[in-house]
């Protein structure tokens, strides 16, 4: 069983339908990984649902293409948010 997670829910049902294809149950949940509380909700969905996590990959990044001393702000503050920052009581 798969649970396949995005912030774009059709692109995770998508995802979830590819995979039950191929013969594997897979469930499709939207959370924004930079959102605590919607990645705390997909842990407790997974140990709700199956006990335990067995395996886990958190694949999440942006990129905003301009050079360092180009970025704006936010755009800085977007890529550090996303590709840096870490939820300390999902890791633990």
């Amino acid at each position: 069983m798969l649970i396949v997670s995005d912030g774009n829910l059709e692109a995770a049902n998508k995802a979830a339908e590819d995979i039950t294809v191929k013969g594997q149950r897979s469930v499709a949940l939207k959370a924004d990984v930079t959102n605590e509380e919607e990645v705390l909700e997909i842990v407790a969905a997974a140990i709700n649902d199956f006990d335990r996590i067995n395996i886990l990959v958190n694949e999440s990044g942006i990129v905003r293409d301009a050079m360092l001393h180009q970025m704006t702000d936010e755009q800085w503050d977007a890529v550090v948010h996303r590709n840096i920052q870490l939820h300390p009581r999902v890791s633990q």
